[in-house]
């Protein structure tokens, strides 16, 4: 079994120091544990609904718990709920870019039998 570097661990060390809302961490965590699912799944079960649908729940998943934290660094009146706002949207990015680092995951998605 190949091992899944934490993602979520990656993307908020990154913005260490930042007041990163406990519900997106939470939700980089799921992320992280939907993609050691995708990575995990044995080669001869691997189809489309096991990869890029299980990718797509994935990511649908995450940009739809951090949109309205990440969107409040644009409306909300407190400065300190912004730049938590905006470092939560870097958390997320940073996660994303590690996503797209991630050699197990392509070879996942590479084919049904990648």
């Amino acid at each position: 079994m190949t091992r899944i570097a934490p993602f979520a661990l990656l993307a908020l060390a990154a913005v260490a120091g930042a007041e990163v809302p406990r519900s997106v961490k939470d939700a980089l965590a799921e992320a992280d544990a939907g993609i050691a699912r995708i990575v995990a799944t044995p080669v001869e079960k691997r189809s489309w609904e096991t990869t890029f649908g299980a990718y797509d729940d994935v990511t649908d998943t995450l940009y739809t718990k951090v949109s309205t934290t990440t969107f409040l660094q644009h409306v909300h009146p407190d400065e300190k709920v912004r730049q938590d706002s905006r470092d939560a949207e870097e958390a997320v990015a940073n996660w994303n870019i590690a996503l797209g680092k991630n050699e197990a995951l392509y070879r996942a998605l590479s084919g049904p039998k990648g």
